[in-house]
């Protein structure tokens, strides 16, 4: 960074914890006279000089600094909340449940940005208590982000109807979703949402989806169950994935505002995603990895003949995603910038030929694995793409981020610069 050889940089950061000392100094020093009668104090300036110095401090600073008068004491709150407070367990949550009613109310209009991700989601109803009662006081809340949410509101229900009173929300990151979440929240949300991130695949249940029947898996897609943010929604990101349902989901809304969609399936049905996001300019789709690009090839071809057949996105700005989770969308149109991942085996390069041949991509950024840079590997990067430079004509910025696993790291960093080279050499 460039702070880190500025002389100038260095000697402020040196000199913070002086500085800090002096303030504190200085307001007790104050304070005491105040209280003597000696002098009118104008807090003003004070919380002016207070306030810039605390932007430089971290959470236990700002906590002293606190307890050295009212006037910070007062005003300190904003500081203190700036940053996305995180609960992990139960004794975080009625921590700082005591910390927001301590101020009489004055604490929650600067209470922004919320992380619950509770060790034990079975939470005595004390605790949901007091979780309920956060909720019914917060007045400017705009991110949530919940891990867990399901069995949270098993155990407490009256969660759902205080998180879906919020007003002020606008972006939601909500992960463990099951029937609870979807049927009970959901539908009762009152914010405008402009940004949805759905996990149903918690790693304690990573079957629910399949457990579903035909009719709980179409009502359970984002292109359905979002339906009442279609006026204000940005940006969706799901696991969602119902392979067995291709061709069953009609979209009957439209998302006029969606301008990036970010997917985690292995076997995903583009057709709902096209007619519901019409204006779509960034998608991105990861998978794990696969050991063959067969099993890839039919639901590609399934998404190409349905895209070819009723349409798709006249072009996107931005595909990104591992090799594997980009070629089975089977996208039909052309594409600015594109960057993959995990390209780690000869048939993925045959996948990124097929690839550029119909995204005809401005921007190319790849994640390779250092074997397939080699000059002497047949169906490596150098020689495929002089093969078939068709494919690469259009491409103005090439990016290679090269990754060094198990025994390649073998060989050190000096050949692994020297690889990159003699591949540079050859491109």
């Amino acid at each position: 960074m460039h702070g880190d050889n500025d002389p100038t940089s260095q000697d402020t950061s040196a000199s913070l914890p002086t500085a800090l000392h002096a303030l504190i100094t200085f307001i007790d020093q104050l304070s005491q006279m105040e209280t003597n009668g000696a002098i009118g104090v104008s807090p003003a300036l004070l919380l002016d000089i207070s306030s810039l110095v605390m932007t430089f401090c971290d959470l236990p600073t700002m906590s002293c600094l606190m307890r050295t008068c009212s006037t910070l004491y007062e005003h300190s709150s904003a500081r203190l909340l700036r940053d996305e407070p995180t609960l992990k367990s139960q004794d975080a949550v009625m921590s700082f449940c005591l910390f927001m009613n301590a101020g009489n109310g004055a604490r929650y209009p600067f209470l922004r940005k919320l992380w619950l991700d509770l060790e034990s989601k079975l939470v005595p109803k004390h605790v949901g208590r007091h979780l309920q009662c956060l909720f019914n006081q917060v007045t400017a809340l705009e991110e949530l982000t919940i891990f867990g949410l399901d069995e949270l509101l098993e155990t407490y229900p009256p969660l759902a109807g205080a998180i879906a009173a919020l007003t002020t929300l606008k972006k939601i990151y909500f992960y463990g979703c099951r029937h609870r979440a979807i049927e009970d929240l959901m539908p009762q949300i009152r914010s405008p949402l402009t940004h949805i991130s759905v996990g149903f695949r918690p790693e304690d249940e990573p079957t629910f989806l399949e457990s579903l029947s035909d009719r709980e898996l179409l009502g359970y897609h984002p292109v359905r169950m979002l339906s009442r943010f279609a006026g204000t929604l940005e940006s969706v990101d799901t696991d969602y994935g119902a392979s067995g349902l291709t061709g069953k989901i009609k979209s009957r809304t439209v998302y006029p505002l969606v301008r990036e969609l970010w997917l985690s399936d292995g076997w995903p049905t583009m057709r709902p995603w096209i007619d519901a996001f019409p204006a779509l300019r960034r998608l991105s789709n990861f998978t794990d990895e696969c050991n063959s690009d067969i099993l890839a090839r039919e639901p590609r071809q399934k998404n190409m003949d349905g895209q070819l057949s009723d349409g798709s996105w006249a072009a996107l700005e931005e595909c990104s995603g591992s090799i594997y989770g980009v070629y089975v969308l089977g996208l039909t149109c052309p594409v600015e910038r594109m960057m993959l991942s995990e390209i780690s085996a000869d048939f993925h390069v045959q996948m990124l030929l097929e690839l550029l041949a119909i995204a005809r991509p401005v921007h190319l950024h790849l994640q390779v694995n250092r074997r397939l840079l080699g000059g002497t590997v047949e169906e490596g990067i150098p020689a495929t793409f002089r093969r078939h430079s068709a494919q690469l004509m259009l491409v103005r910025k090439l990016e290679l981020q090269v990754s060094v696993k198990g025994e390649d790291s073998v060989s050190g960093p000096y050949g692994v610069l020297s690889e990159m080279t003699h591949s540079r050499t050859l491109l």
